[in-house]
């Protein structure tokens, strides 16, 4: 089944792009553009809604909010010419899907590196999850970090359980946040592949990067290296 999927999945991409490339010579700038953003924003959510057919029937709210605790609303939006290809829709049930995956997951100690999902919106494309500290990306105060090997290898332990491939490890760790605890935690999964399945060539060139890198074991040594040489994070084991 997952073989299919990749197939149909792949043929449609290459189809969309050679379309896309004969296109573009054929028309100016705009208009190319209006037509890119409608053949990938129509064709495209058909491929999602046959990639996670589960996710197909969301009830437009469902709340699982816990009022003692705070959280964080993202809202998905169109980056199709950008980074990810992806619709606000399709950013928005890919993330949803990983956090669902990554949810029913704990390390050893019933702990969980990811956010924890509260709520989400489909028709705002919002999806609530729990606060789980600062960005390296603005992190300006000194946090101490313990068990950091430990750490490390359980978020890439999950992230392979639940079949997640995260594929933004950014080096300015803009993804990775910590608490003033000093627990990590792996965060944004608006580009990702499940399953080994990319949705797009955007996320296929990620896809092709992180296995000749070295796959999970490569994006564990490419996260390690972002924590360990922020200015602001002490590693003590």
């Amino acid at each position: 089944m997952v073989f299919l999927l990749k197939s149909k999945i792949k043929e449609k991409v290459n189809f969309i792009m050679g379309f896309l490339g004969v296109e573009i010579h054929r028309k100016g700038f705009a208009s190319h553009q209006a037509e890119k953003i409608e053949v990938l924003a129509t064709v495209s959510d058909h491929y999602f809604s046959m990639a996670y057919p589960e996710l197909s029937a969301l009830s437009p709210t469902k709340s699982v909010r816990v009022q003692s605790e705070s959280t964080f609303v993202k809202t998905a939006r169109h980056r199709l010419d950008d980074f990810s290809g992806l619709t606000s829709y399709q950013s928005f049930i890919l993330e949803l899907e990983c956090l669902v995956r990554l949810n029913k997951l704990t390390d050893e100690n019933g702990r969980s590196p990811f956010p924890k999902l509260y709520s989400f919106d489909v028709e705002k494309r919002e999806i609530e999850s729990s606060h789980v500290g600062h960005s390296l990306s603005c992190l300006n105060y000194s946090v101490d970090v313990r068990c950091f090997g430990e750490q490390i290898a359980s978020i890439v332990a999950l992230l392979k359980k639940a079949g997640v491939i995260h594929l933004d490890n950014h080096p300015s760790g803009k993804n990775v946040c910590v608490s003033d605890e000093g627990r990590i935690y792996l965060i944004d999964f608006d580009l990702a592949a499940i399953d080994g399945v990319a949705l797009g060539p955007y996320q296929q060139k990620r896809l092709n990067d992180f296995y000749e890198n070295g796959g999970y074991e490569g994006f564990a040594d490419e996260l390690a290296l972002i924590i360990s040489n922020h200015p602001n994070i002490r590693i003590i084991d």
